[in-house]
């Protein structure tokens, strides 16, 4: 780490946790046993009360194909079918890595050549504090933050066919220490909570779905006649946010209206006025 780095940062612990442990599980991943690994940061600029970090995470590993560079940061991008079979994964971890880097202001690069390593690179802004600032007072940071809420013990089911998605909500409402259920469409929604509906804090309910759309499915689970049917938080999940859209959601029997891409301070306020916590 750079000498120049600010002491301390007000910043998104989660998205910023999980773009380092992405890159540094592809670089665990993909470079042998008698290869280096190393995490550089550095600091670009400073402008006023913000800082632009620089991440580096280079690798002596297999290295990239050049064809296949420019694809990399796509969902299931990962080189080449082979090499997701000999080393897993998914693919969507650099997916899922330059959503946070965008969300956070900031841009993600990789520089790479077969069998010689490679190099990711991305840039954060985060916001610097002093030690007298007052969210150095760790009661009113657990008390009143905007970015965090308690939900040990509490589960939530998500309704998304989106595995980016998916994996977003799971990071963010794991953090707060709550179970995550995921359905993939509308119908396995309406069964997994029929099925246990005791089980369920809140829903997290996408639009839309294939089989059977977050409407229906809303519809369905409001008609049935388990317990919490009538009751349970339904939190509709769509990129689409015009008041018609919202109003489309509260209709159906929907209590409110989460948008796409997610923001933690909205989800935790979401959370906070469905449970009255």
């Amino acid at each position: 780490m750079a000498s120049e780095i600010p002491k301390y940062f007000y910043f998104d612990k989660t998205r910023l946790t999980q773009i380092i442990i992405n890159l540094t599980s592809n670089a665990l991943k993909f470079t042998p046993e008698n290869g280096e690994i190393s995490i550089t940061v550095l600091v670009n600029k400073i402008v006023e009360n913000s800082c632009n970090l620089c991440f580096i995470v280079k690798d002596t590993g297999i290295g990239i194909k050049e064809k296949n560079i420019s694809n990399l940061f796509e969902p299931f991008e990962q080189g080449e079918t082979g090499i997701t079979r000999k080393f897993g994964g998914t693919g969507l971890g650099l997916a899922i890595s330059k959503l946070f880097v965008e969300m956070m202001q900031g841009d993600i690069s990789v520089e790479s050549s077969e069998n010689t390593g490679t190099t990711f690179k991305f840039n954060v802004w985060l916001e610097i504090v002093s030690e007298d600032n007052t969210l150095f007072n760790n009661e009113e940071i657990s008390e009143d933050s905007e970015e965090t809420v308690n939900c040990e013990g509490m589960t939530f089911l998500v309704v998304e066919d989106n595995e980016i998605n998916q994996e977003i909500a799971q990071n963010i409402l794991e953090e707060f220490g709550a179970k995550v259920v995921f359905a993939n469409n509308g119908q396995e929604g309406v069964e997994k909570f029929i099925q246990d509906s005791d089980k369920y804090n809140i829903i997290f309910m996408d639009i839309q779905m294939p089989i059977m759309d977050g409407f229906k499915a809303t519809k369905e689970i409001r008609l049935s006649d388990v317990n919490n049917a009538k009751t349970i938080p339904i939190i509709a999940m769509t990129a689409e946010t015009f008041q018609e859209d919202i109003n489309n959601a509260l209709n159906v029997g929907m209590n409110d209206h989460l948008g796409k891409p997610l923001d933690i301070k909205q989800i935790v306020k979401i959370i906070k006025n469905s449970l009255k916590i």
